[in-house]
């Protein structure tokens, strides 16, 4: 190897006035081939390593910057490095003086491309070197599960603090998850590891909310002389939002609906404790509106109905929102901001704008049969729900329940499940659905609905094996084709678990330990820190044929990808 230095060197002096700038030559084939490191100093698992480089020649010429962003040295230098390329190979200088007895590990990412044809790196390249007389052998390794894993970077903290915070702190050693998904770290030092996997967009090695993926782990692992490697860390990457929502606005659009705007979606049915007042600062009164509702309000946005509550647009108005929250729980106690007031009358009547499922559908779960009515304003229900009727098409009546879902819109159930392959009919009088201002339609609604056949479904039976450190086992199917179809078993003591009546499709299968008991996989929280469910993946996917059932399915966690 140092004879490949001293020729190197050499051959580079006396060309460098040309090659400075050196590009490959055009024309030919399309280059599709990655390109992918030939020779490198150190050897891997030197020991006594002094000097203050390293040096690597590509088998073609690759972009610079992008070599830059996917070296990765860990730990981590504090005050990084700097480059120096001649044609193919480049030597890495280091800015840092390296710490003595030490194990190094460099890591060159898949996000270095060639210039003709921007291909990426297939795999990373990693190597370690010590500065003492011995090399650190621990290990870490697993998966992270994504569309494209490719790029995305394992941050490790050595003994890290309880309230680390890896917005602020860069990672002791680094990794990257090859195109498969899967990473190892090698080189590493005795002591407790917390590992997190990041779509690091800014390649700063912090994570930042606003644009990174992160996983979360599911636990910590401590490396030891008697401990020296572990396997199956698991990551599924999700959107980590720590930002608390805020209040925008507040504009009357009439004398009778007050449209509010967040600075992210706030959902009522996530809010049970979410409360408004209307602060009269002039007359020093409160007033406290129930009328909630989404109506046809766009994302972030919600409605106010204001029934006997009188806004003057000559006064001086407040809105206080109150114990609020967004999807991910980040929690504001309290905050306002003037309204808007308008003194137009409200002379348009409520209206249906969507049914779920739409009308006429002819694939209606008959299990487990739900209608939900959304209408444009609020409505009164106790009115509204003693004029409505269900049947069959023969007359038939059927027996019903209705929950509301805000101010504005409902839920109608069937407890005691309804026919297979049947025709329905749902009709009500939105005579009697009149809103704040008084105002309603008069005519009668119509909706038909149909139930699927038994035909239409599908089923899986199956039993766990290997289970034993899992605790509290859920089986999780997830649709591949359609985005959020998720289904949930949990096994009995023997393993044996069944899910019945679920749609055709194609499938992943992940079992996960659910801790907390709520029967949904946790990915975890950051702050404060929260680990996230362990869990497994079935070695491939499953096609689930309607009308067939699979019923010998065997989920071996012991031989599943972990």
């Amino acid at each position: 190897m140092a004879e490949f230095k001293r020729l190197s060197l050499l051959f580079f002096a006396l060309i460098s006035f040309h090659c400075a700038n050196q590009l490959p030559p055009g024309g030919g084939e399309v280059d599709r081939i990655p390109p992918q490191i030939d020779e490198y100093y150190p050897v891997n698992q030197t020991t006594n390593f002094n000097e203050k480089y390293f040096e690597l020649s590509f088998s073609e010429y690759v972009e610079k910057r992008s070599f830059r962003d996917a070296v990765f040295i860990s730990p981590s230098l504090k005050y990084g490095f700097e480059t120096d390329w001649s044609g193919k190979s480049v030597r890495v200088n280091f800015n840092d003086t390296l710490r003595e007895n030490t194990t190094y590990t460099v890591t060159i990412g898949t996000d270095v491309v060639d210039y003709n044809n921007k291909n990426r790196m297939a795999e990373s390249f990693v190597f370690a070197f010590a500065t003492g007389d011995k090399i650190a052998n621990g290990t870490l390794s697993g998966t992270v599960f994504s569309e494209n894993p490719s790029g995305v970077l394992l941050f490790a903290y050595l003994n890290p603090p309880e309230d680390l915070n890896i917005s602020e702190v860069k990672p002791d050693y680094i990794s990257q998850a090859g195109k498969e998904g899967t990473f190892t770290f090698t080189g590493l030092n005795n002591g407790m590891y917390r590992v997190f996997a990041v779509k690091d967009e800014f390649k700063d090695l912090l994570f930042q909310p606003e644009q990174d993926l992160v996983g979360i782990p599911s636990r910590d692992f401590t490396i030891s002389p008697k401990d020296t490697g572990h396997t199956g860390l698991n990551f599924v990457l999700s959107k980590i939002d720590t930002i608390s929502p805020r209040l925008i606005s507040a504009v009357m659009t009439d004398v009778n609906h007050l449209l509010i705007n967040f600075s992210e979606d706030v959902r009522i049915e996530d809010n049970p404790e979410m409360g408004f007042e209307i602060v009269d600062s002039i007359g020093l009164s409160i007033t406290k509106p129930e009328l909630i509702f989404k109506g046809r309000g766009k994302e972030k946005e919600l409605f106010i109905g204001l029934k006997d509550v009188k806004i003057s647009e000559a006064g001086n108005y407040f809105l206080r929102a109150l114990n609020f929250k967004d999807a991910a729980a980040n929690l504001t106690h309290i905050d306002s901001v003037a309204i808007i007031a308008n003194e137009k009358p409200d002379t348009s009547a409520a209206s249906i704008f969507r049914v779920v499922p739409p009308f006429n559908s002819n694939d209606v779960n008959y299990a487990d049969p739900r209608i939900s009515f959304y209408f444009d304003d609020v409505i009164t229900f106790s009115d509204l729900f003693g004029s409505i009727s269900v049947s069959d098409t023969g007359g038939v009546p059927v027996a019903f329940i209705n929950e509301v879902i805000d101010a504005s819109a409902f839920t109608m159930k069937f407890p005691g499940g309804l026919k297979p392959q049947t025709d329905y009919i749902i009709r009500f009088d939105l005579g009697e659905a009149a809103d704040p201002a008084g105002n309603a339609l008069d005519s009668i609604y119509v909706y038909r609905f149909r139930t699927k056949s038994d035909l239409s479904y599908t089923g899986l039976y199956g039993q766990l094996q290997n289970y034993q450190n899992f605790k509290s086992p859920v089986v999780l199917l997830e649709h591949l084709e359609k985005n959020g179809l998720r289904y949930y078993a949990k096994p009995n003591p023997r393993g044996n678990f069944e899910f019945t009546k679920i749609e055709p499709g194609k499938y992943r299968v992940r079992c996960f330990n659910d801790i907390d008991g709520d029967s949904e996989y946790s990915e975890g929280k950051l702050f404060p820190f929260q680990y996230s469910e362990d869990f497994f993946y079935f070695k491939d996917e499953i096609n689930l044929a309607p009308r067939w059932a699979v019923t010998d399915f065997v989920f071996d966690l012991g031989s599943s990808v972990k």
